[in-house]
């Protein structure tokens, strides 16, 4: 069984979390979104994710350093509070040790890639409500989510998924936007469900520990200890939301929100 993990989702829907807490685990790496495999996915590269991940593997075996999101130590759980990267050496027991990368928008783009280049790696996507994705977006630092432009990845799809995100970045109304931005990504994971594991992030914040159970079953690794887990409480903060981006999420998203169990 393969021990590759790739974890991507909708943006804001505790990817990072979920990361932070894999690289608590004994044996088990996590990079987020490494620069390296966003190279490797660019429609002009020659290169593969398989590739990254197999050299980045053999330098951690190696004790190498290798760049991470981390800071203080601390593997950062939110890149909207920080998102430098630094040099850090993990500590792993032997060449079985689970190995995964975390990105959101350009994996999700890119699934259909990455099962070719991966066959054997488990993927995990994380949803999370349409309503407090939006919310979300509506307060990071990050361009291409603040603004609903997800011009910038047309270089990582296929012409037929590069034409869909020219017709989303080309709605004059944010609002618009931001519904079909959700929409999008969300169908990218509905369309590849059955070749998936997902985490619903309102389930998971609750119980991190059983949902991170399932994930190393998927792996075939039976874990000797699960560290202790914080169990807390879905965020969010709807009330940010106009009248009008309502509207068009229950427009716009009420198939796949309804997909994943999410009422509008």
């Amino acid at each position: 069984m393969s021990k590759n993990l790739v974890i991507t989702g909708i943006p804001r829907s505790g990817t990072s979390y979920v990361c932070a807490l894999l690289n608590g685990i004994e044996n088990t790496v996590l990079v987020n979104e490494p620069v390296e495999a966003l190279q490797y996915l660019h429609n002009s590269s020659p290169h593969t994710l398989a590739e990254y991940y197999a050299h980045t593997r053999e330098s951690i075996l190696k004790g190498a350093p290798i760049q991470n999101k981390i800071i203080n130590g601390k593997f950062i759980e939110d890149t909207n509070d920080n998102d430098v990267r630094c040099d850090y050496i993990p500590v792993v027991k032997d060449a079985s040790f689970i190995f995964g990368s975390k990105n959101t928008f350009v994996y999700l783009v890119c699934l259909e890639k990455i099962r070719k280049q991966m066959p054997d790696a488990v993927i995990l996507a994380c949803v999370r409500h349409p309503y407090d994705v939006i919310a979300s977006w509506k307060r990071v630092v990050f361009p291409h989510l603040k603004n609903a432009n997800p011009a910038f990845f047309i270089d990582y799809a296929s012409d037929q998924e590069g034409e869909s995100l020219l017709r989303i970045g080309s709605v004059r109304e944010i609002e618009i936007r931001y519904a079909l931005m959700w929409d999008y990504l969300a169908q990218c994971i509905i369309r590849k469900i059955d070749d998936l594991v997902l985490l619903k992030y309102e389930e998971f914040v609750v119980d991190p520990a059983g949902h991170l159970a399932a994930v190393y079953s998927a792996l075939d690794v039976n874990l000797q200890r699960m560290p202790e887990m914080p169990v807390s409480e879905a965020r969010t903060r709807r009330e940010v939301l106009s009248a009008a981006e309502v509207g068009a999420i229950r427009k716009y998203c009420a198939d796949s929100a309804g997909y994943f169990g999410y009422e509008l």
